[in-house]
């Protein structure tokens, strides 16, 4: 094994313990940690299988559960009938704001319980999880508008150093001719 298929291979195997750690089944991040280790961002469920060493059921249920929180996509190439297991690029700040979604109702639903209950302790504690639900809202809200800003100034420094590169692969074509 290279060295770079080590490092490779330890980051999954890192990623996986602290998915774990977080509540997320083991297999399924060591199965997003790879998708985003491989240039494409897609593989087939036997490469799949074959990089992380797992059975083709522990790699249907770890795909289903990533799926499931829309964190994979399955697809098919064309003329093909193997699926394709595909990350996108900006698969975490897509994540983040469908949960933008349900911090909301979280805060809806816990300020819809402090006006159910009489004043006091109980009334209280919803309302103080209302305006904790309502503030965290309002800040990722705000986080997701900024990050998606500092998103458009990424994309232009990459279409820059990819030209950049363009250019200097051409420059070095010309002069072995």
């Amino acid at each position: 094994m290279s060295s770079e298929d080590a490092d490779r291979h330890a980051f999954v195997d890192r990623m996986g313990d602290l998915g774990a750690a977080s509540g997320m089944p083991r297999m399924a991040s060591r199965l997003l940690a790879h998708l985003f280790t491989v240039d494409e961002a897609r593989a087939t469920a036997a490469e799949l299988g074959e990089a992380l060493e797992a059975s083709p059921a522990a790699i249907s249920g770890a795909v289903r559960y990533l799926e499931s929180l829309e964190l994979v996509r399955r697809t098919r190439e064309r003329g093909s009938r193997r699926d394709v297991f595909v990350l996108e690029q900006h698969v975490w700040s897509e994540f983040m704001l469908r949960s933008l979604d349900v911090v909301r109702v979280w805060g809806t639903v816990f300020g819809q319980g402090a006006g159910a209950v009489p004043g006091g302790p109980a009334r209280d504690r919803l309302a103080e999880n209302a305006a904790f639900f309502d503030f965290l809202g309002d800040e990722l809200d705000a986080s997701l508008h900024r990050w998606r800003q500092q998103g458009s100034d990424r994309d232009a420094e990459r279409r820059d150093r990819d030209d950049q590169r363009g250019d200097q692969d051409g420059q070095r074509g010309s002069a072995s001719i």
